[in-house]
């Protein structure tokens, strides 16, 4: 199942991704490029979790969708158990990204979560194209991320402080996760 899910070319993938993020870490992407004078800076490690987050895309729909909604077994508690391991080895490779500190980490761990969220949200309500949620997300952000005096919008949940990008990324993590149990479950009535 993990093989049909693409499970192993995603951590494969990953681990490219974490290595590739890991040699520039003094550069930055500006914010806010549009809405003020000076745009705020914000690190390109906070960056890294968006085509992380996409990868894990691929695995929320399984090629196999109609034999799991129909499985005597509940597959799909496999499926769901699966993207959650996926999710903490990821969790675990950003983690040994020497260029991170323990504050950036909380903070490149909220942006992840956070945008998981979008995209098991946007992959439940738009399809595969829902992929793209946290990759749209990033584009606001560079252009419309803060206010005139350079301050982070208060949609811009990844610029905000530790505690507040924690929340807000857990919170979109759990309605991407009830989202996506919903498609599920719409999807296995539909089989019936």
């Amino acid at each position: 199942m993990a093989r049909g899910l693409g499970i192993p070319a995603t951590l494969a993938t990953s681990a490219l991704i974490v290595i590739a993020f890991a040699v520039p870490a003094s550069l930055a992407l500006p914010v806010g490029v549009l809405t003020s004078v000076t745009p705020a800076v914000m690190p390109l490690y906070l960056v890294q979790p968006v085509p992380l987050a996409m990868l894990l895309g691929r695995s929320c729909h399984s090629p196999a969708a109609r034999l799991e909604a129909t499985a005597p077994r509940q597959a799909r508690h496999t499926h769901a158990g699966l993207l959650g391991a996926l999710i903490a080895t990821t969790l675990a490779m950003l983690a040994i990204n020497p260029a991170l500190t323990r504050d950036s980490y909380a903070l490149v761990t909220a942006s992840y979560l956070g945008s998981v969220g979008l995209v098991c949200t946007g992959v439940a309500l738009l399809g595969r194209v829902g992929v793209l949620l946290p990759a749209a997300y990033l584009c606001l952000l560079t252009v419309l991320g803060t206010s005139d005096n350079g301050q982070p919008a208060s949609w811009a949940w990844t610029m905000q402080p530790t505690p507040t990008a924690l929340a807000t990324g857990v919170a979109l993590l759990a309605v991407g996760a009830l989202a996506l149990a919903a498609r599920w479950r719409t999807t296995k009535r539909d089989q019936e």
